[in-house]
């Protein structure tokens, strides 16, 4: 028989297994200490901001890529995501069907919730919207993803698009009827110090769904996008085949902030003009 005692919560634990008094102690008070520090959830509301500032299709004229662009935000819809995360204390861990040993771990699981919500424009800034969120829901529900979904309708119907099509052989697939809208995907973290200035350039990749034989090819953008927080900190999924990172273009000598740099425009036409030679009848 032993005694543990964690001045956190002024907790006693007596325990009666024999040595092992040092390893559960320490795993407790880890534990303890976990379990407060997820107890203080964040508060108030993140004032969220999202635009695409550049892009580039490498088949488009000039005009259909900025006809293209100011559509992008005619629908915008935001889905967040909400987890509550627990932490439990497990003295065994067990391997179905064969035998469990003494081996006291932590176990995470979580419950989450979505929200569908719908975006405000902001007024004198063409191609950019808000929406004010909960950081946090009751029952301890942390937000820690956001999903924008765009509009890609104005993409389909330029001359350059339909023109292209006609020249290739396409396969009909059950997406051509109903394209899934394009989109992109955020994990939030807060944290306890700066982490970050505002608002935030991001060079990414802007994804529309085309028949079965059409060629590849990546579109480049440029995000920006807000929290209003110094202390939240955004992580950009990208598409695996996407080769761009997240960098500042403004940090590129010669590169207006906002716009995507030459050289993110020569690769695109480069890696098109090299797929199209094989898919032209």
């Amino acid at each position: 028989m032993f005694t543990c005692y964690h001045s956190l919560r002024k907790t006693y634990f007596t325990v009666s297994l024999l040595g092992i008094r040092k390893g559960i102690c320490a795993l407790i008070g880890s534990l303890l200490l976990l379990t407060a520090a997820n107890a203080a959830k964040p508060n108030e509301n993140l004032h969220f901001t999202f635009a695409v500032s550049d892009l580039y299709t490498p088949f488009f004229t000039p005009q259909e890529n900025a006809a293209v662009l100011s559509s992008l935000s005619s629908k915008v819809d935001i889905i967040a995501t909400y987890r509550h995360r627990v932490n439990s204390l497990k003295m065994f861990a067990c391997i179905t069907g064969v035998t469990c040993l003494l081996l006291p771990h932590r176990e995470e699981s979580y419950t989450e919730t979505r929200k569908k919500l719908s975006v405000n424009k902001v007024p004198g800034k063409p191609g950019t919207v808000s929406i004010d969120l909960p950081k946090s829901l009751d029952g301890g529900y942390i937000l820690e993803e956001l999903y924008i979904s765009l509009s890609a309708d104005q993409f389909y119907r330029q001359p350059s698009y339909r023109a292209l099509a006609e020249k290739l052989v396409l396969e009909k697939s059950p997406l051509d009827d109903n394209p899934t809208p394009p989109s992109f995907e955020f994990l939030v973290e807060f944290t306890k110090q700066d982490v970050s200035e505002l608002p935030v350039e991001h060079q990414a990749c802007l994804f529309v769904y085309t028949p079965t034989g059409f060629p590849d090819f990546r579109i480049p953008v440029v995000t920006q996008v807000s929290t209003g927080s110094t202390r939240v900190h955004l992580t950009g999924v990208m598409h695996q085949t996407c080769p761009l990172t997240n960098i500042n273009a403004s940090n590129t000598p010669g590169v207006i902030a906002g716009h995507l740099p030459p050289s993110r425009i020569t690769a695109a036409k480069t890696d098109f003009d090299n797929e199209i030679i094989n898919n032209i009848k």
